[in-house]
């Protein structure tokens, strides 16, 4: 059972993360930004891990907050 739930977070989480990074791209743009200007001399690849796992983060707390009664 308990296999089970946590298959279902991580496809919430999966689709939020995919809603979000659709349908806000203003705020990662926004994000990418704020990174360029705190971390100049940071790769922009390794910006952009920083960034998605921020919104993966971002997906498991929603997806978590849903399954809340």
């Amino acid at each position: 059972m308990l296999q089970r739930s946590i298959c279902g977070a991580r496809c919430c989480a999966r689709f939020a993360f995919a809603c979000f990074d659709r349908a806000a791209p203003r705020l990662r743009r926004t994000a990418q930004r704020n990174f360029e200007l705190a971390w100049p001399a940071l790769p922009p690849e390794r910006r952009a891990e920083i960034l998605d796992g921020c919104w993966w983060s971002l997906a498991r707390v929603l997806a978590t907050l849903a399954r809340f009664p």
